[in-house]
């Protein structure tokens, strides 16, 4: 699956960051209520959720923590300021991209005692493949993918998240290597600074600590490449923002337990 991967930059520096996060190689389950799942089978149709709403408080803490306590090792004034202050800014761009979910984790019962859902969605390989790779979704524009239910640009980053504190360390030195690098050769502008938003959001959104390594969590992000306004949706029993993915090959179905 490795090859299927695409790369959202230009800049070769930011290449590797985006790489960092191991792609499927195996079967994948998404885990939510009985009804909601044959609902979601039945009309090949999924709920993607809007990161402000999906990442916790506790999950974002964890990620800005890293970076902060790594770039204060490494960075000096006025370098350090301006890093902070990327970071410290970086929940108002979580409402601008969306996560999908699932997990590589067969055992129903770890979720279904964490009330997570009691049925499994089993997700066959083609389904990354169509959602990445296929005309059929999504036409290739520049440097992302326009989706084919939505006038908006959007960067797709796929893989597992990191649960390994000392990988998480080496990642986050990664990112603030290139920002020094680049605020050294005072090359930072605003195509820089996008995209050091979108290593820093990777980050954050692929990084958890070690006592949910359990949930063998693989993740979809879709980050919005144009900052114009569009409606959303609200489901206000979970006060949750989405959008709807609709497949267009059949790649769902309901796990037998």
């Amino acid at each position: 699956m490795t090859s299927l991967r695409v790369i959202f930059t230009e800049h070769d520096e930011f290449i590797p960051i985006f790489r960092s996060f191991r792609m499927v190689d195996s079967e994948l389950y998404h885990v939510k209520p009985k009804k909601i799942a044959e609902n979601i089978v039945s009309t090949n149709n999924l709920q993607i959720t809007r990161g402000d709403s999906f990442i916790d408080k506790e999950e974002l803490k964890f990620g800005i923590s890293i970076l902060t306590n790594e770039s204060q090792t490494v960075l000096n004034e006025p370098t350090l300021a301006l890093f902070l202050r990327l970071i410290n800014s970086i929940e108002t761009y979580l409402k601008y991209c969306y996560v999908f979910c699932a997990t590589k984790e067969k055992d129903l019962k770890k979720f279904q005692d964490k009330d997570y859902g009691d049925t499994q969605i089993l997700i066959e390989q083609q389904f990354f493949f169509d959602l990445l790779s296929n005309s059929r979704h999504q036409e290739k524009i520049n440097d992302g993918f326009r989706l084919h239910h939505t006038d908006l640009l959007y960067k797709t980053i796929e893989g597992f998240i990191i649960y390994d504190f000392d990988e998480q360390r080496l990642l986050a030195l990664e990112i603030i290597a290139i920002f020094k690098k680049l605020s050294d050769s005072q090359k930072i502008h605003l195509v820089d600074e996008s995209h050091m938003i979108d290593a820093i959001l990777s980050f954050i959104v692929f990084t958890k600590r070690e006592c949910f390594s359990w949930e063998q969590e693989y993740r979809v992000v879709f980050i919005r490449h144009e900052q114009n306004k569009f409606e959303l949706q609200r489901d206000d029993k979970n006060k949750s923002y989405y959008i709807d993915l609709f497949l267009s090959t059949k790649s769902l179905s309901i796990q037998n337990t």
